[in-house]
């Protein structure tokens, strides 16, 4: 009996667990929850039991990457692994956005005000040109949440793995460093200094209660409810549409239908969003300066051809 499952296991290959481009993803993972732990226990902040539940999701999809690696499907095990990092950061990262509010310095409100009259924005006009279509505008903005995923699942069907590595590495690296500047350009929003009520924009009526508290010090205890997207400068929806456009002109299927959901994005950031244009500029030059940042970590590697994959 047991010669013949030796002889049976045997016709079964095993494979590495790790693919050794996603070494930067785990290494930039460690690196924020150690900063970010670090943060909370130097500022006297706590983690609310609600964060830390939900951050049990993603070493699942983890395991099981590694796990589907491990037998030689490669496109699962990739698909999960990069959904799980991109996510997984991502929701953790929020929590030190919450912390950094509490030590942020003046409103940049002004200055981001000023680099909009420079650049020839006027944002009120802006907001009362799109103010009829934000019915159509705002599923675009939110596409933010699912259209990496999309991106991902299709750029592992096609094999296309080296981007999907580099795309995931460019958004982590891009988050930390607009997470980053936030402390040193905090803003309370075009909607909040222009005194907007308008139902159909609720991004200010969501974080700037939050952001308020958090830097009066009311508020000690970080929970679910501080995943408010409060970084302002530079806009990461605008970030990511650049770093998504990119990774999805890799695939011919992909790139004309993710080109136009992430333009109709883009002309939802200022209102929608709640951004100045000057936000806009600053997420695209941070996009666009992680993209040879993250060709140069990753690299191509030669496929495995097995049948699995196929």
């Amino acid at each position: 009996m047991g010669r013949a499952m030796t002889i049976l296991a045997a016709n079964y290959p095993i494979y590495p667990m790790f693919d050794r481009r996603a070494r930067w993803l785990y290494g930039l993972f460690a690196v924020s929850i150690v900063l970010e732990l670090a943060l909370l226990f130097a500022l006297g902040l706590r983690l609310d039991s609600g964060p830390i539940v939900a951050a049990q999701s993603w070493p699942l999809l983890i395991i099981g990457a590694w796990a589907s690696r491990r037998i030689g499907f490669d496109r699962m095990a990739t698909g999960l692994e990069a959904l799980a990092l991109l996510y997984g950061q991502a929701l953790a990262l929020c929590f030190s956005t919450a912390a950094l509010a509490t030590i942020s310095g003046p409103l940049a409100d002004d200055w981001l005000a000023a680099g909009d009259r420079l650049l020839g924005f006027d944002w009120l006009a802006y907001y009362h040109a799109t103010r009829p279509y934000f019915s159509m505008l705002r599923p675009a903005y939110f596409s933010f949440n699912w259209l990496p995923a999309v991106v991902i699942i299709g750029l592992t069907i096609e094999g296309r793995f080296t981007r999907v590595w580099q795309f995931v590495t460019a958004a982590m690296l891009a988050l930390m460093v607009a997470i980053a500047i936030f402390p040193f350009a905090p803003a309370a929003s075009p909607v909040v200094v222009n005194q907007l009520t308008d139902p159909a924009i609720f991004g200010a009526a969501k974080f700037w209660p939050i952001m308020s508290e958090l830097r009066s010090g009311a508020v000690r205890t970080i929970d679910l409810r501080h995943v408010a997207g409060m970084v302002s400068f530079p806009s990461y929806h605008t970030v990511a549409a650049i770093l998504i456009i990119w990774a999805a002109w890799a695939s011919r299927w992909l790139r004309w239908p993710v080109m136009a959901i992430c333009l109709g994005m883009a002309v939802a950031i200022p209102t929608v969003g709640d951004h100045y244009l000057t936000d806009m500029v600053g997420g695209v030059l941070l996009g666009l300066g992680m993209i040879p940042i993250a060709k140069r970590l990753v690299w191509d590697i030669p496929a495995r051809k097995q049948a699995n994959n196929a």
